[in-house]
């Protein structure tokens, strides 16, 4: 329904007053509803799970935390969660999940009082693997990232 159709509706369900009035109303009000709830974002189950799962991720990110382990938690198949977040975020959990370490990686670096090996613990990255995820995701090695340009 259009703006002027909805006002047109609840004009109507004023005027009346006949026999058929009070159900006449009780469908207008059904259909008002039912046209604000066709406006809303759907939420659907597998957005509920990914929420859940971000949560997770984000209060997690520093523990060996895997994709297995989140499914689990959230009780759903590793496949089916898989699919059901690239789906919702285009991005794989386990992409995902690192890209959420490697931001709390660049705020650690930032402030400067850690070292790399320690930032890397902090951030659940095995340190032996952490200057490759993070050039993956930034683009520098982490000794790079908070050098000032000359």
């Amino acid at each position: 329904l259009s703006a002027k159709q909805e006002s047109e509706l609840l004009h109507k369900m004023k005027q009346e007053n006949d026999a058929g009035a009070d159900l006449r109303r009780s469908a207008y009000v059904h259909l008002l509803f039912g046209e604000m709830l066709s406006r809303t974002k759907k939420v659907t189950a597998g957005s509920e799970y990914v929420q859940k799962a971000i949560s997770i991720m984000e209060t997690n990110y520093a523990n060996n935390l895997s994709v297995t382990e989140i499914a689990s938690e959230l009780g759903l198949e590793r496949c089916y969660f898989s699919t059901v977040f690239v789906q919702e975020t285009g991005k794989t959990p386990h992409s995902y999940l690192n890209e959420i370490r490697i931001k709390k990686a660049c705020t650690l670096i930032e402030i400067g009082e850690h070292s790399i090996n320690e930032i890397a613990t902090a951030t659940g990255i095995e340190p032996v693997n952490f200057s490759r995820v993070f050039k993956k995701y930034t683009g520098k090695l982490p000794r790079e990232y908070n050098k000032k340009a000359d």
